[in-house]
């Protein structure tokens, strides 16, 4: 069975995952690039924020990340931030 992928809808911060570990911001990271980017970044020992508005980006596209603790996911368009 899958672990389901966890999607915060909004900005939401929980804090460092770790002190020491480089973290990253992608946006679009939903998408075909995106979403290679992400992987590519978590194999490098990166903790990643990916943003996403998933109007062209799919969830699928990071379900095989879903178990990775170094991945945040959060629904939000960037346009609307203040």
């Amino acid at each position: 069975m899958k672990a389901e992928l966890r999607v915060a809808r909004g900005l939401q911060w929980h804090g460092p995952m770790s002190d020491s570990t480089r973290k990253v911001v992608v946006t679009g990271g939903a998408g075909f690039i995106g979403s290679s980017l992400t992987e590519a970044l978590l194999a490098d020992g990166a903790e990643v924020h990916v943003i996403d508005n998933l109007a062209t980006g799919r969830l699928e596209n990071l379900q095989h990340l879903s178990g990775e603790a170094r991945l945040a996911v959060h629904e939000l368009d960037v346009n609307d931030l203040d």
